[in-house]
């Protein structure tokens, strides 16, 4: 096991780096040391030997075991999940992806060129571009696989306005994974499932293998020459998100709990080193949210049954944070939520919705979308927002019992009642531009310039990110091999999926889907480069 001999157990359980514990080992001496050697040294109580072991069995990392099975290799998936379905690839609605089968179907010719380009400009630079380029060559492939395992597409429309329809509907929530777990058996691969990894194998730099506690409190370790990491980002791990997205961070956390960063610490412990790009990506982006609502998530999921005072976020009116004063244009969040509105969101926390009730009213007789006159520049508008919302009145009236809806007479009231003293100061002077029909502030499109006036009441709704999952981490080459501090990869490390910090743009990229799209099609890079190296 080379270093990880050298790790107490103690030490390991708590995921000590190898390189950490020899560092403390070497300042020791006297009783200090000689109570860490009478500890319990790590010995592997079951020990798997395989070619490839792929750490998650979200989609990422079952979509790479097919690969690399195919590619004559043996192949090990370890999942500290007791079962297949409980990753976030299980409930995503849509991905990207260019030259799907189903595309050709229908006649689609968006090209990776296209799709490429449109993303190296909005990257701004930021991300490995290789990387991206080759990721989205191998976009098709990921939703061609799960179609052939018997996944059911559809091709979805172009609601964020880019210019191609690249995304793809995905059908048989929480069951399609499933499907690809009986290819990776069916093709000779091994899942462990209840089998979380602690550390990496490290021997002479190059990375051999990992080293967990299963459910069952047995030390395990798997042998192998080549390691790829697809746990899934970071979402569930205070620290990590403190330290990439604000300590004041009121993100409502809404994937799935078991993305703790284990991947990634791992992969520091080893001596890899972070990329500099992180962004959410929202499950809020049909409407606003917040972690008070009674609404269930399949509740929220559906517009017949998603309370319909959440749509205020998202239609362009005054949007104010926590000190009662405006912090973005309010046109981007409502026709952009996942990347520019987003990260917008992501980086103010709570934010409020300052809502008339004569909106409220008009709102009940007309939709959003119509209500502004059917403007041009709002893309998003007539995909989403061209409903009436009859239900509007009484929604209010569970969002203030449950507490994230706010009534007062006067927007002075409103404000007292918010801690806000400043409210009524920034609705004067956002009514002022909506007179002169202009925004000289923010620059929001005229037509959003919708006065906060007349009669009471006046309302207020509090909304936050609704997080699906974290992306960013580990710094990699095109070929996703992690790199150390030198930017020399490290032999037999891969990262894919949302733990690789090279393929994501911070903020999360403006063409839907390309959370999943990017993170499968890395899965499938990884295993097919780790299987390159294995004879």
């Amino acid at each position: 096991m080379g270093k990880t001999l050298g790790i107490s157990r103690r030490s390991f359980l708590k995921g000590v780096a190898a390189s950490a514990a020899g560092a403390a080992l070497l300042s020791m001496n006297g009783p200090e040391l000689q109570e860490v050697q009478a500890e319990e040294v790590f010995q592997a109580e079951v020990t798997y030997d395989c070619d490839i072991v792929i750490v998650g069995a979200g989609g990422t990392g079952m979509l790479g075991a097919i690969t690399a099975l195919k590619a004559g290799k043996k192949v090990i998936v370890v999942e500290k999940a007791a079962a297949c379905d409980l990753c976030n690839s299980s409930i995503v609605a849509g991905s990207t992806a260019i030259g799907t089968r189903l595309q050709k179907e229908v006649g689609n010719e968006t090209t990776v060129d296209q799709v490429f380009q449109h993303l190296q400009m909005f990257g701004q630079g930021t991300v490995n571009q290789p990387l991206v380029r080759a990721a989205l060559e191998r976009t098709h492939i990921s939703l061609d696989t799960w179609e052939e395992c018997g996944l059911t597409l559809n091709m979805a429309d172009d609601r964020y306005g880019v210019g191609f329809v690249t995304v793809h509907a995905l059908s048989d929530r929480y069951t399609r994974m499933s499907m690809l777990e009986a290819k990776i058996l069916e093709l000779g691969g091994e899942v462990l499932y209840g089998h979380p990894m602690q550390e990496l194998v490290m021997e002479d730099g190059v990375c051999k293998g990992i080293i967990g506690v299963n459910d069952d409190g047995q030390n395990f370790q798997v042998n192998a020459q080549a390691v790829i990491i697809a746990t899934g980002g970071f979402l569930f791990n205070k620290d990590m998100m403190d330290a990439h997205f604000g300590k004041a961070n009121k993100i409502a956390l809404l994937g799935s709990t078991l993305t703790t960063g284990d991947g990634i610490q791992a992969a520091l412990n080893a001596g890899a080193i972070e990329d500099t790009n992180f962004a959410m990506s929202s499950f809020a982006d049909n409407a606003g949210y917040n972690e008070k609502t009674s609404n269930t998530i399949i509740e929220y999921r559906s517009a017949d049954t998603r309370n319909q005072a959440f749509i205020f976020a998202l239609t362009g009116g005054l949007l104010v944070d926590k000190h009662g004063e405006r912090f973005m244009d309010e046109f981007q969040l409502a026709n952009n939520p996942l990347a520019v509105g987003g990260a917008a969101t992501v980086r103010v926390g709570y934010h409020y919705a300052i809502i008339t009730q004569q909106y409220v009213d008009a709102l009940m007789e007309q939709s959003p979308y119509d209500y502004l006159g059917q403007p041009e520049v709002w893309t998003v508008g007539p995909l989403k927002f061209a409903a009436v919302q009859d239900r509007l009145q009484s929604d209010i009236d569970i969002a203030i019992e449950e507490g994230w809806g706010f009534k007062a007479d006067s927007i002075a009231e409103l404000g007292e009642m918010l801690g806000m003293p400043s409210l009524s100061e920034t609705v004067d002077a956002y009514n002022e531009l909506c007179h002169e029909g202009k925004d000289t502030v923010l620059c929001k499109p005229a037509v959003f310039l919708d006065p906060i006036e007349g009669d009471g009441p006046f309302y207020a709704f509090q909304y936050q990110m609704g997080g699906l999952n974290t992306m960013g981490g580990i710094k990699t080459d095109a070929r996703c091999n992690a790199l150390n501090e030198e930017d020399d990869p490290i032999p037999g490390l891969y990262v894919a999926g949302l733990d690789n910090g090279s393929v994501y743009n911070g903020p999360y990229f403006d063409v839907g889907g390309t959370c999943s799209g990017l993170a499968w099609a890395t899965g499938i890079l990884a295993a097919e480069e780790a299987s390159k190296t294995i004879m």
